[in-house]
């Protein structure tokens, strides 16, 4: 095959380093999570975890005894998955905090939507949130 040449369109990859061959799954629809997380994080007074979502460190911020996993959609619509439930509670109980998953419906900047930043946590949470609260409003 004299004069073949394979061509690689490097406008459609985005590299990992100087490797072409190696590509990175992040992507503009990435950077939305990751700059939610971070101002959710900072809204809510919030620690972050350094690497978190490389499954060495848990959650993906603290605010005081919550470990939270945060998950963000430019989309109407998340589908929360019971394993993310599951993954955060059992994170929480190995480091004595409470579990809970917040969620932010945002722009492609990150931004909340009006209305968009909720914060859930498991019933009886809640319940001891609502005993030890007069006024929550």
């Amino acid at each position: 095959m004299v004069g073949f040449k394979k061509r690689i369109d490097m406008s459609v990859k985005k590299t990992n380093g100087n490797n072409p061959w190696v590509t990175r799954s992040s992507t503009k629809e990435d950077d939305h999570g990751r700059k939610a997380e971070r101002q959710a994080a900072r809204r809510l007074g919030g620690k972050l975890s350094p690497g978190s979502g490389n499954g060495g460190v848990k959650g993906d911020y603290t605010v005081d005894q919550f470990k939270i996993e945060n998950k963000a959609t430019i989309h109407e619509s998340l589908s929360i998955k019971r394993d993310w439930l599951l993954k955060i509670k059992q994170e929480s109980k190995e480091i004595g905090k409470v579990p809970a998953l917040a969620i932010q419906y945002v722009d492609g900047q990150g931004t909340p939507k009006k209305n968009g930043s909720w914060v859930m946590v498991e019933e009886s949470v809640f319940a001891q949130l609502i005993e030890n609260q007069n006024e929550i409003i």
